[in-house]
């Protein structure tokens, strides 16, 4: 199965709102679904206003709450299991 790539921006902003908390979601979810997340910490996503932000799969995710986070990549990876089947 293909990696799902999750960009998490741990830059001063993103720290700020809360990048951490994700971190430990994404670390979580990582290790519920082994070998299905690509992470990738990033300085900067270029949208320091509106974070924390994350890039799942390419789309750029403003202002997400941990457990926004973890539903939406749950959700993810279980449909691309389905379509692998």
């Amino acid at each position: 199965m293909e990696k799902i790539a999750v960009e998490i921006c741990v830059g001063t902003s993103c720290h700020l709102y809360g990048a951490l908390d994700l971190a430990q979601v994404l670390e979580e979810v990582n290790m519920k679904y082994p070998e299905r997340l690509e992470i990738i910490s990033r300085t900067c996503l270029g949208n320091c206003d509106k974070g924390p932000n994350v890039r799942l799969a390419g789309k750029l995710l403003e202002r997400i709450t941990p457990e926004e986070l973890r539903n939406i990549i749950i959700q993810l990876v279980q449909k691309k299991e389905k379509e692998n089947e």
